[in-house]
């Protein structure tokens, strides 16, 4: 018989497992949608540029804004890799509620 690692509740390692994904997806979440809200804003070290007349000139500042493209690329080259992980734990999801389904019928 091979020795188990619990937590004090008894519970084996799956369940501390899948306590550390959705604290992992609440972090991510939190950090997606701190990534959304600044993505179309220029970053506070953008230098601001004036025209001659002297009215702020936003092209620099946020349309060519480095740090403002990196937060909008980041956010497009995650999607897919968030779509496919929501469907992993949909599917993961499925099973378990399948067999705790059949296990009492």
């Amino acid at each position: 018989m091979t020795n188990t690692i619990t937590s004090g509740s008894g519970h084996g390692p799956t369940v501390a497992i899948t306590e550390r994904l959705a604290r992992a997806a609440l972090e991510l979440h939190r950090l997606a949608l701190a990534a959304a809200e600044v993505e179309h804003l220029p970053s506070p070290r953008a230098p601001r540029e004036r025209t001659s007349t002297g009215a702020s000139d936003p092209t620099l500042s946020t349309v060519l804004d480095t740090r403002r493209q990196a937060v909008s690329r980041v956010l497009a080259e995650i999607g897919g890799q968030v779509a496919a992980l929501d469907q992993e734990v949909r599917t993961v999801h499925a099973q378990v509620a399948d067999v705790l389904e059949r296990w009492d019928t």
